[in-house]
């Protein structure tokens, strides 16, 4: 039987009477399976949040192009399409339309349990500023790489210079530094703080 209408606008659904998953290439000539084709009994409603979770296996390097490969399309049981994502899906809500390399990709290597904290000092809606400390930081190879924190949609990095703290404690340094770290942070330069979307994202060049 129908499934019931969901009560739209509110919650998030699954997507109804799901019959199958398929994968298969997106192109003839592609060595593996990256597109994912779900089959539903039922329609999608107009204005209903619904969500899916499939399982993909990563891919064994990075490649710039796989940020720029996520996308979501919809099609009638003819197989004609419908409507779709004119642009890559985005990994930050805040990032613009077109963006390049705006979407998701893998890792390297993955932070050990424990290795990274993040504490906001104050998480009320309040509009006003408060305080980010990302601590402990324990990365699992070297890296010389950019630092990029990215704080939830919505979010605004907005301090001054002397407002970003990143040294040890050490004999003689009374101000900006981290409580606990072991070793002061290896940047080239005091990061800015975004002026231009997104603005929670926050780019720290580190030292090559």
């Amino acid at each position: 039987r129908p499934s019931p209408p969901p009560e739209r606008g509110r919650h998030t659904f699954r997507i109804p009477r799901l019959s199958s998953c398929i994968g298969s290439k997106t192109l003839p000539a592609d060595a593996t399976r990256t597109k994912a084709t779900l089959v539903t009994d039922e329609g999608l409603l107009a204005g209903v949040r619904y969500g899916v979770r499939v399982e993909v296996t990563n891919a064994p390097d990075v490649t710039a192009g796989q940020q720029d490969g996520w996308r979501l399309e919809t099609f009638a049981p003819s197989g004609a399409g419908l409507d779709g994502s004119p642009q890559p899906v985005r990994s930050n809500p805040d990032r613009v339309d077109g963006a390049p390399h705006a979407g998701y990709t893998v890792y390297d290597a993955a932070i050990a349990p424990g290795g990274l904290g993040v504490h906001v000092a104050d998480i009320r809606p309040t509009g006003r500023k408060t305080r980010v400390t990302v601590f402990p930081l324990v990365i699992p190879v070297d890296a010389t790489a950019d630092l990029l924190v990215t704080a939830p949609a919505g979010y605004v990095w907005t301090f001054e210079a002397a407002d970003f703290e990143y040294r040890r404690q050490d004999a003689g340094v009374n101000t900006g530094f981290v409580p606990g770290v072991q070793a002061t942070l290896p940047i080239r330069s005091v990061p800015v703080a975004p002026t231009a979307d997104p603005k929670n994202e926050l780019t720290i060049p580190l030292a090559a």
